[in-house]
């Protein structure tokens, strides 16, 4: 910015700089808020062992993605009730992609009254998983403590963070493309509903990912498309 010392004041000179000061920073915090604020995702029912119990987990349970920076990414589920429900495993299949997003848990953030939660899981697999090809990463799990297992959960109204640090090479944008796509996927079981039942649900459609062609997959599927735009272009001449 620069200041006509010729034609103003040093005072009023002055007084312009620590404005478009003032103003820079407002600005940058603002961004800094927008950023931090994170990308949240919903789940969706994979067991179905009871559709109320579905429905009130799908409505109820979130999660919420944010960079911490310095490669890592925090993980926030929250229960936001008002129905009974724990959460009681968590489980992340970062299997799709050969190398892999994120390398390992560096803390678990269970410091919301009555949540208490370990690394690593039992089952080791979501429950119900296998059906939609659901495979939980070595090492990317964890669950409640016992012997409290649903009260040490996260019921409504609780929150528990997983910081996870990623590969080098992979930024949280990285995980949020992931994410929308299904290539990286985030399981919950869900414990003690009203009825006593159980859930397990995960981030995106609830689907299989997408599958990826293999090399020759995708040379066949070159080729046809050109002989589709040969006979396109020879019935146009005719």
């Amino acid at each position: 910015m620069a200041c006509d010392l010729l034609n103003a004041k040093e005072s009023d000179c002055m007084k312009r700089v620590f404005q478009f000061i003032a103003l820079a920073l407002a600005v940058t915090a603002v961004a800094g808020r927008s950023a931090d604020a994170g990308v949240t995702y919903s789940f969706t029912g994979v067991t179905s062992n009871n559709t109320l119990n579905t429905a009130i987990g799908e409505s109820q349970l979130s999660l919420t993605v944010s960079d911490a920076g310095g490669g890592f990414v925090n993980f926030e589920f929250t229960n936001n009730g008002p129905e009974k429900s724990s959460i009681t495993d968590v489980y992340f299949d970062d299997n799709v992609d050969p190398s892999l997003f994120i390398d390992s848990i560096a803390a678990i953030d269970d410091s919301e009254r009555g949540v208490s939660f370990s690394e690593g899981a039992n089952p080791g697999n979501l429950p119900g998983g296998a059906t939609i090809g659901f495979e939980a990463t070595r090492g990317l799990t964890a669950d409640s403590n016992r012997p409290k297992v649903t009260k040490n959960g996260v019921n409504p109204g609780e929150s528990l963070g997983i910081l996870l640090e990623l590969t080098n090479g992979h930024s949280f944008s990285d995980v949020t493309t992931a994410l929308d796509d299904s290539t990286l996927r985030v399981g919950i079981h869900v414990q003690a509903f009203e009825n006593g039942g159980s859930e397990s649900f995960v981030t995106g459609g609830g689907g299989a990912p997408p599958a990826v062609p293999e090399p020759t997959s995708l040379a066949i599927f070159g080729i046809g498309l050109a002989g589709f735009a040969a006979r396109r272009r020879k019935q146009k001449s005719q």
